[in-house]
């Protein structure tokens, strides 16, 4: 894993280049936040399709970076404007 580059794509991600996301994650990817678990690509694929279906906008701001080894983790805000949610605004 190379965090930098898991932070260049979050920061560029929109749903016109979700495709990039098959570049930082394996294909054997266990993906997990506070709300989901996704094992593989194909679910992990799958969701971000999902989540970006309706989104007007997704913006990270990545804010720390942590890399030892190939382990490694990101921090970021994440702005979101979707039309389900307080009425399409940010």
């Amino acid at each position: 894993m190379n965090i930098e580059a898991v932070s260049e794509v979050y920061g560029k991600l929109s749903k016109d280049n979700l495709y990039l996301l098959e570049d930082i994650y394996h294909k054997d990817v266990v993906f997990e936040d506070s709300a989901h678990r996704f094992e593989g690509w194909d679910q992990l694929s799958a969701y971000f399709d999902s989540l970006y279906t309706n989104v007007i906008q997704c913006d990270f701001h990545i804010r720390h970076h942590q890399q030892v080894e190939d382990t490694g983790f990101l921090t970021w805000t994440m702005k979101l404007k979707h039309p389900k949610l307080n009425g399409g605004s940010l």
